[in-house]
């Protein structure tokens, strides 16, 4: 009489079983230090992170102690609640900052990108740098681009200016309303914020002019009035900075047209209120922001 043969487990779940174990105790004996540099390899990815400190205490109380984050969040325009995005990617809602603030206490660099509800041409760019935080001061630094149009010139001819006709002033208004519920929540350990829009179909150009509203205006009234070439954007009193772009043709323009403000915020313990100070700022201020402008 045969004996029952045992029920015998399929080799790779059993090795499965047998591996995971030492594989899990090997990694807890990483040190410390390791371990968040394989976390830093997760900036910008805050759902794995966030499951990455539901694994143990040790992961839990790491997870807060990386200083650099790169979110993606969805705004809704108006009633439509559908991002537009050309590509796959994870979005946050908003909704979320408050409890993402809190585990993340220790940053100190954020970059936010915004993809909305609505098509747009519309690209805003903030960036806020703290120069001061104590007990008796806090200072902060905060400039702001919102692309407006394009102004092109072929073969020597005259200036042209093309203005973004779809502007959207609903999520110009989204967009100071999230800069603000990040402001509310934000840590104070954080020294760097930047949030912009995702770039969709954009102008595409080759250089960058940057105006304030008042030489827009008069941009527009002298091109209505006159034919304008481009010695009228070399001169400092019409433009803040231009930034070029070696075109392959040398004798067209075709130049990306962005308004630009600054303004300093300064809170004292003297118990006299907040100062507020807008000014148009350097071209020198405007490099250092550009920055490195790379898709994360």
């Amino acid at each position: 009489m045969r004996r029952p043969r045992k029920t015998q487990k399929p080799h790779n779940q059993e090795f499965e079983l047998r591996r995971s174990p030492r594989l899990a105790d090997k990694f807890q004996k990483l040190p410390d230090d390791l371990i968040l540099a394989i976390f830093s390899k997760f900036q910008d990815d805050a759902k794995t992170l966030i499951r990455c400190s539901s694994v143990c205490k040790n992961w839990a109380s790491l997870v807060p102690e990386l200083h650099t984050l790169f979110l993606r969040f969805f705004t809704p325009v108006g009633d439509d609640d559908f991002p537009p995005c050309f590509q796959y990617h994870h979005h946050i809602p908003k909704s979320a900052i408050p409890a993402l603030m809190k585990l993340f206490a220790n940053l100190k660099s954020l970059e936010v990108k915004l993809c909305f509800s609505q098509p747009s041409n519309d690209y805003i760019r903030l960036k806020e740098m703290v120069l001061c935080s104590d007990v008796h001061r806090y200072e902060s630094s905060t400039l702001i681009t919102s692309e407006v149009g394009l102004l092109t010139s072929s073969n020597g001819a005259a200036l042209s200016l093309q203005l973004n006709l779809t502007r959207n002033s609903t999520q110009d208004n989204s967009f100071l309303e999230f800069y603000m519920s990040i402001s509310d929540n934000k840590p104070k350990s954080l020294t760097s914020l930047e949030i912009m829009t995702a770039k969709k179909q954009g102008f595409g150009s080759g250089g960058m002019v940057f105006m304030t509203d008042e030489q827009i205006s008069r941009l527009k009234d002298s091109i209505s009035k006159s034919r304008l070439n481009q010695s009228w954007l070399e001169n400092l009193e019409n433009v803040v900075c231009w930034l070029k772009n070696a075109p392959r043709n040398q004798n067209s323009l075709r130049e990306q047209v962005l308004i630009v403000y600054k303004w300093d915020f300064i809170v004292t313990d003297d118990g006299k209120p907040p100062v507020i100070h807008g000014r148009i700022p350097k071209e020198r201020e405007i490099k250092e922001w550009l920055g490195d402008d790379d898709d994360h």
